[in-house]
């Protein structure tokens, strides 16, 4: 499924624009279903903004813990797991973060921009999910 909506993104919006894709993991020592939460929590991606209730086609609009504002329309939304959409910040290309049993998958398929534009989406989302997950997040989550 997944599969057929990135397809349909890219001969629908972006028609002979080059494409790099990315997929990065970021280990987790925490169950799948706090890791979600975390990084999809105040200290992740969700300073502000939700993902309850969206559905295919839904717009969001996101401010990160480090401030970085997102927005786009849902491709998939299936929390705890998994939310992917377009990123309007990067030209309208899409995004997805998985929560599994070992860590954070994050995906992207960047349309038009340089390899540099991608490097930075790509390592200032790493670097929130690893916050969001290290341990000593966690522990000052906890005694706040």
């Amino acid at each position: 499924m997944m599969f057929l909506r990135n397809l349909r993104h890219a001969l629908t919006r972006h028609l002979r624009t080059p494409c790099c894709q990315a997929m990065l993991t970021v280990e987790s020592m925490l169950p799948a279903s706090e890791t979600w939460n975390r990084v999809m929590g105040r200290g992740g991606f969700l300073a502000s903004g939700t993902v309850e209730k969206l559905v295919e086609g839904d717009r969001f609009s996101w401010r990160t813990a480090a401030g970085e504002e997102i927005s786009g329309v849902v491709q998939m939304a299936h929390p705890p797991i998994y939310i992917g959409g377009s990123l309007e910040q990067a030209n309208d290309s899409l995004f997805g973060i998985t929560s599994m049993p070992t860590g954070v998958m994050l995906t992207f398929m960047f349309f038009g921009l340089s390899e540099a534009q991608a490097e930075t989406i790509q390592s200032r989302w790493t670097e929130l999910v690893r916050s969001a997950v290290s341990t000593s997040a966690a522990w000052a989550e906890a005694r706040a």
